[in-house]
């Protein structure tokens, strides 16, 4: 399990994964089988949503046959939305040393508990701050006619504030901030796909409007548009949200006390990023749990409808 944030760790850019087969049957109920048990499976597989793992990149990190690995690389994390924190056995003030095709992009920090840093490329710096510990998470390097676009993010240091996001195109004749103060997730969503020359990037949702934004031609562009009044919960988040709700059924107690126990502490920033989305509330959330608390009773059609909007 990665820490918050849905973060891997890598010294060496590469990642490995074991087999845990799985498949999808429908919205809110997830199968698996592996040699270590349906049920066993089906439960790692449930945990790794509700953390709020893309669907996506559960089953990417599932596909491989029983006796081999998955490896992941950096185009492959960043279109899957996982997160790559960076470590390094360099310098000890040096985080990581990014490699593209006109050098490393260097990351460091002026001390490992706090709060300032750096990005390098040759004699160029962009500044760093945060009011807690300063790491790197690479999200992506792409391969673009202008250069290497190189995406990365640093933590705002604050419990319920997104990360700070940083598009840099690295060139010939040096290293350009293309980061706009819109370009972001406030979900935690940011995954991206190269067209050619093009990155788009799907970076969720903002104030329950969808978040857009594409490099083309050595520019950033950001996109935020309504999502319209049949908008729903995107329909991984949903699965999450159900798979979560129906535990209630086995709360010995059903008073919102110790519902917010029981989900909140875990689950604080989730909802918080799920309230960026259409639809989804925490009180409706709460209402739906205590419901099938008090019945003992779980009618997924209508926990779908209150909680995901269809």
């Amino acid at each position: 399990m990665w820490p918050p944030g849905h973060t891997l760790q890598a010294t060496d850019g590469m990642f490995s994964f074991p087999r845990m087969s799985a498949t999808r049957t429908s919205i809110g109920e997830v199968s698996s089988s592996s040699l270590c048990g349906r049920n066993r499976a089906h439960r790692t597989l449930v945990k790794r949503i509700m953390i709020g793992l893309p669907y996506e990149a559960v089953m990417y990190i599932t596909q491989a046959a029983p006796n081999d690995m998955t490896w992941l690389n950096m185009s492959d994390a960043a279109q899957r939305g996982i997160r790559v924190t960076l470590l390094s056995s360099l310098a000890k003030e040096t985080m990581a040393a990014i490699p593209t095709r006109y050098g490393d992009v260097i990351v460091t920090r002026d001390d490992p508990e706090c709060c300032r840093g750096r990005i390098r490329f040759r004699d160029q710096l962009v500044e760093l701050a945060s009011t807690g510990q300063v790491y790197a998470s690479l999200d992506g390097v792409y391969k673009v006619k202008e250069g290497d676009l190189v995406v990365m993010s640093f933590p705002s240091g604050a419990t319920r504030f997104p990360p700070r996001y940083y598009v840099l195109l690295v060139g010939p004749d040096g290293m350009t901030d293309l980061t706009g103060s819109d370009f972001g997730s406030s979900d935690g969503t940011i995954k991206a796909t190269q067209r050619d020359d093009e990155v788009h990037f799907d970076l969720g949702f903002q104030k329950r409007q969808k978040k857009r934004a594409i490099y083309k031609n050595g520019t950033v562009t950001v996109d935020i548009r309504s999502s319209g009044p049949q908008a729903t919960l995107p329909r991984n988040e949903c699965a999450a949200v159900l798979n979560m709700v129906v535990t209630c059924i086995r709360l010995p107690e059903c008073n919102e006390g110790r519902m917010f126990d029981r989900f909140a502490t875990a689950n604080h920033r989730y909802f918080n990023n799920l309230e960026e989305m259409p639809v989804f509330t925490s009180r409706n959330f709460y209402s739906v749990c205590t419901a099938i608390c008090r019945t003992k009773s779980y009618v997924a059609k209508q926990a779908r409808s209150i909680l995901c909007g269809y």
